[in-house]
């Protein structure tokens, strides 16, 4: 038979129960309190670079990979086709003006001279002998002009007495029209004469004008093969240092190729390539920063190329200090161009910022956290952000790479 247990005990057994349940609440409670802390993820602050927001000046820019190259090269080109004979200077030798630097096969050219010299000789000699033919008939119709002149007075005086005769009536009418008919027939050869006379003179004067002017230009062209001779061994204008020449002896050149550079190394300009994305924003007069190991050297855009080569843009950049000691031929530097300025804007230093959920994002450092922070950018360039919306001046942020903490919001600081 069951015995009917106490009120008192089951009062104790149930107390003991609330006990237990409550025990094991209060260490559920605390148990999670020390995991979570112990699990909560903390960055140190030695390993983690920073930056405070403030108020500054900044510039957008577009970047662009940048060669150094000389402001001033001569470009030495074959003035004929030929091979090279000897190169007598190599890359990096310091020229003066008129320092010869290869030698090309002048033989096809020394032989152009020599039968346009023959051409010339051949035309002198025959300008001479048009000379003595044309100054011979000159003067056989000079001749003939004299002696048609002694008939005509001839027949004028003929005419004269024939004239008095027939008014005395010693001789007829139709005797003395034959006299009259003869002296007219010696008046028209004699113009005949002198109108040959003066056409010989002018056939001369052409003849020599065609002769001297074939003459003319075979000598032109002799001076042209002159100076193209002198250049088969190409030199500078101005000194300079050999940057570049045709490398091996016995190189096949055609007409235009290029031979040689040479450079004043004294003063540089760049030539930056970007994306034809960016073709739209640049501008000639543009300010250009240009990134020479960790200076920077000022400069302005003064050509823009307009023609697009493998989805590339090229431009011309002047630089305020084209003798920089830094400066080398060939070197390639970061060139930054300047689109756009705001005066007194947020901006903070350029960082690995993340983003989430399609939000760029900071984590804004705060009294031993950093807490992942949603903000707006405005401009940028290659070294600062502009700050639109989420910080205000004295904000720290953290620049160094968070993505292995990005779907934290906050992250202990120590």
């Amino acid at each position: 038979m069951d015995r009917q247990i106490p009120q008192s005990e089951r009062r104790r057994k149930r107390l003991r129960q609330v006990g237990i349940i409550v025990a094991l609440s209060a260490l559920v409670v605390i148990t999670g309190t020390l995991v979570g802390g112990w699990l909560r993820p903390t960055v140190a602050r030695s390993r983690m670079r920073t930056d405070t927001v403030k108020r500054a000046d900044i510039e957008a820019t577009i970047s662009a990979n940048g060669r150094v190259v000389p402001s001033e090269e001569q470009v030495l080109t074959s003035p004929i086709d030929s091979r090279v004979v000897h190169v007598l200077h190599q890359p990096g030798d310091e020229l003066s003006a008129g320092d010869p630097i290869l030698v090309l096969d002048e033989a096809d050219t020394q032989l152009s001279l020599e039968k346009l010299a023959d051409q010339i000789a051949i035309k002198r000699n025959a300008r001479k002998q048009a000379k003595v033919e044309l100054v011979g008939r000159r003067n056989d119709l000079r001749g003939k002009i004299e002696i048609k002149s002694v008939e005509l007075r001839a027949a004028e005086q003929e005419v004269g007495r024939n004239q008095t005769l027939f008014e005395k009536g010693l001789i007829t009418e139709v005797a003395l029209e034959s006299f009259k008919i003869k002296a007219e027939r010696t008046r028209i050869e004699h113009r005949q004469f002198q109108e040959s006379s003066s056409q010989a003179e002018e056939e001369i004067r052409v003849r020599f004008e065609g002769l001297d002017l074939e003459i003319a230009i075979l000598e032109k062209e002799l001076v042209r093969e002159e100076k193209r001779l002198d250049r088969c061994r190409p030199r500078p204008s101005e000194d300079g240092v050999l940057t570049w020449v045709v490398p091996r002896v016995g190189t096949a050149i055609r007409r235009g190729d290029e031979l040689a550079r040479v450079a004043n190394l004294r003063s540089f300009r760049v030539e930056a390539t970007l994306s034809d994305v960016h073709a739209a924003k640049l501008s000639v007069g543009q300010v250009t920063r240009i990134r020479v190991g960790e200076e920077l050297i000022n400069g302005r855009v003064t050509q823009v190329r307009p023609t697009v080569q493998d989805g590339l843009v090229t431009c011309e950049v002047s630089l305020e200090q084209s003798g920089h000691a830094n400066l080398r031929h060939n070197l390639r530097v970061d060139v930054h161009i300047v689109t756009e300025q705001k005066n007194s804007a947020l901006i903070v230093q350029r960082g690995s910022f993340p983003i989430v959920d399609g939000k760029e994002t900071v984590y804004l450092v705060r009294e031993g956290e950093a807490i992942r922070t949603p903000v707006r950018f405005g401009i940028t360039n290659f070294q600062h952000y502009e700050i639109l919306e989420g910080l205000e001046v004295g904000d720290e942020i953290i620049l160094s790479d968070m993505s292995e903490h990005v779907h934290m919001k906050e992250i202990m600081v120590r």
